[in-house]
């Protein structure tokens, strides 16, 4: 994971994308955002307690696949585990 004045970058193992944004190297959250700031905290948790999460990508923001949701792992929505 990066983290940036305005957006943090998420990197995984396995990262499928059906976005066609350019590069899937990364995924991206856009942190200038309001709304985006539970899943920012949601990702820095995951990140400091070492769980899991999966991501649903929509659309694309600087090119990248964009972050929409964060899900725990442990609910159904996870799939690469």
């Amino acid at each position: 994971m990066t983290i940036g004045d305005s957006f943090s970058r998420v990197k995984q193992v396995n990262m499928p994308s059906e976005e066609l944004c350019g590069r899937n190297d990364w995924y991206i959250l856009d942190i200038q955002l309001d709304k985006n700031k539970a899943m920012f905290s949601a990702l820095l948790a995951a990140k400091a307690s070492g769980q899991k999460v999966h991501f649903q990508l929509t659309g694309c923001w600087q090119n990248y696949p964009k972050i929409t949701h964060v899900y725990n792992c442990k609910n159904q929505y996870c799939t690469n585990e």
